[in-house]
């Protein structure tokens, strides 16, 4: 894609040697990689910031967890009887695959040399869907499509969003109306003040987004800055810093930079990584500014262009220092893409033939489907709506599914497809820890994920040929065999989105199309099967069993939980770590 770095409002070198001065070694703040992994404190700490419910652990009269090992085989009863292994223990399968594997496949490397007309609409509904997710949850992750109908009277043009688990909010309408409002106003305007435009409703909407991938800078970037500084200091010769440097605009802009201030590229690189960070704590203010996230995103774009940044991450010594390089690379992507689509999207819309039907821009919601619009949908596409859509086509629902512990659902599972278990209970705690924290009364909350609403929408409104989709996160791997299977079957379309992260959720709710629907399910259990084949029996005899537990419930209020942090924060406030 033709995203060059000078053109698209990188600061000139004059600037940057202002905002960056020559003596900016020496002033550095550098974080050793013996404690590099500290900073990964502050993931928990926001993690329980983030917590809607009080904290819940549980507790047993028994003093110690190995006061509960007992021998289990053949002393636990019967296995239970399950009707049926398909939609039923759907759920309690989505949970397995959690508690073992938590990402279930290799997810595809995000790097594409297309530059089709499907890409870029990806890259800007993708966009779209990052403006009006409104935080960081699960409920606000938003998928966005787009509708364009220029011969209709009057013309159609609108981009279309749904939301997980909930529907849309009259604060999300209203939000979703500005955007469309500083959309349309801001295409007949010179591309920096249409960038300028979309960076302040990002300031005022959506700074979670650069707030949170920021903060990923700060835990990731700090130990990189010592990995260089020895770099740049040692002995080791240091040539290859000066290969391939004029093969892209980012490297020759680094190149400029250091050429102007008598240092090397290497350097130069520093005093990016180190503005970035600036920039990063800028952002983690609540008041922050367009300017700072219209700046944040030119230099997540030109560290993500740079093949020195890679070139120097490649050459780290540490295994763990090279994963944060590898971390503060994925971070980058998502930051990227708030600078390089805004751009693309005034590129699509000021051209000449959206003039006539940008004054009907809207961004709207979808609608929950009716019994007669599966009815449509199966008609139209040749799909089958299921009972249970019919029945229930919208709405959450949450079944108690009392499935006792994951050795009975392990074999009762292994009785049904006729393949023995050949570990025991032991080899499952033993490989997979999560199992320890199994509920035996688990309930799925089922939600719709927003894609899967989106689609549904997109066929309830007819659509034909190829539909883009982007989304706020990617999506995971049911999402992806529901699209692709829908898209298999269904006469006439085809769903585009992303690469998804190959990650499973719990309370995956069906869609009411039996097509897609049951490729997931048969997905999820053959994942399923294959995590039960992969495990091997190493002791001659089980020695861990899950005994019956008095247990009672200790809930952690908001005050308890804040002074819990203030602990946390006293015994790392020594300056070492970056805690926000």
């Amino acid at each position: 894609m033709k995203f060059a770095a000078p053109d698209f409002g990188f600061p000139s070198i004059a600037m940057m040697r202002t905002q960056v001065p020559p003596t900016f070694l020496p002033s550095l703040t550098i974080v050793t990689d013996d404690v590099a992994s500290g900073a990964y404190t502050s993931h928990w700490l926001q993690k329980i910031k983030r917590a809607q419910v009080p904290l819940k652990f549980g507790t047993s009269e028994n003093a110690h967890p190995l006061s509960q090992i007992t021998i289990w085989e053949g002393k636990d009863g019967d296995v239970p009887k399950f009707d049926t292994f398909d939609e039923s223990l759907f759920h309690v399968a989505t949970l397995f695959i959690g508690k073992t594997n938590i990402q279930a496949e290799t997810p595809e490397l995000q790097f594409s040399s297309s530059d089709t007309i499907e890409q870029r609409t990806l890259l800007i509904c993708q966009l779209v869907a990052l403006l009006l997710a409104n935080s960081n949850s699960g409920s606000a992750v938003t998928a966005v499509t787009t509708h364009l109908d220029a011969k209709s009277d009057p013309p159609t043009f609108q981009f279309v969003f749904a939301k997980n688990k909930e529907p849309a909010s009259i604060h999300d309408i209203k939000r979703a109306n500005k955007l469309a409002e500083v959309i349309r106003d801001g295409v007949s305007k010179p591309c920096q003040d249409f960038v300028t435009d979309l960076v302040d409703y990002m300031a005022i909407y959506s700074a979670h987004n650069q707030r949170h991938l920021s903060k990923h800078i700060l835990d990731f970037a700090p130990p990189l800055l010592t990995q260089l500084d020895r770099m740049i200091k040692s002995g080791d010769p240091t040539v290859w810093q000066h290969e391939f440097t004029y093969k892209n605009k980012a490297d020759e802009v680094i190149v400029l930079f250091a050429v102007g201030n008598g240092v090397t590229p290497l350097e130069g690189l520093l005093a990016m990584l180190t503005h970035l960070i600036n920039i990063s704590d800028r952002c983690q203010k609540p008041n922050v500014s367009g300017q700072d996230l219209a700046t944040l995103g030119k230099y997540a774009h030109l560290l993500r262009e740079s093949t020195l940044f890679l070139r120097f991450v490649d050459r780290i010594p540490g295994a763990h220092s090279k994963g944060l390089g590898v971390d503060l690379w994925e971070a980058l992507r998502t930051l990227e893409l708030f600078h390089t689509s805004t751009i693309l999207l005034w590129e699509q819309l000021s051209d000449e033939k959206y003039k006539t039907v940008m004054p009907y821009l809207q961004i709207l919601p979808t609608t929950p489907l009716s019994e007669f619009d599966f009815l449509a949908i199966g008609k139209k596409y040749k799909l089958s709506p299921s009972k249970s859509a019919l029945d229930s086509p919208v709405g959450v629902f949450g079944p108690s599914l009392p499935v006792g512990d994951f050795w009975k659902f392990l074999q009762a599972r292994a009785k049904k497809t006729g393949k023995p278990l050949q570990g025991h209970r032991h080899d499952w705690l033993k490989k997979y820890k999560a199992l320890f924290e199994w509920d035996g009364a688990f309930t799925a909350t089922e939600s719709l994920h927003c894609e899967v609403k989106l689609g549904l929408d997109c066929l309830n409104r007819r659509r034909k040929g190829k539909i883009v989709i982007g989304v706020s996160k990617q999506p995971c791997l049911c999402c992806e065999t529901w699209f692709d299977a829908v898209s298999a079957k269904a006469k006439g379309v085809k769903f585009i989105l992303l690469p998804g992260h190959k990650k499973v959720y719990a309370g995956w709710r069906l869609s009411g199309i039996e097509d897609g629907d049951k490729k997931v399910i048969q997905k999820v259990w053959d994942m399923v099967d294959g995590i039960v084949a992969d495990v091997k029996r190493i002791e001659d005899k089980d020695l861990v069993a899950a005994a019956p537990i008095k247990s009672q419930e200790i809930d952690l209020e908001s005050v308890e939980i804040s002074d819990l942090q203030a602990v946390l924060s006293h015994i790392y406030s020594d300056g070492t770590y970056y805690l926000y």
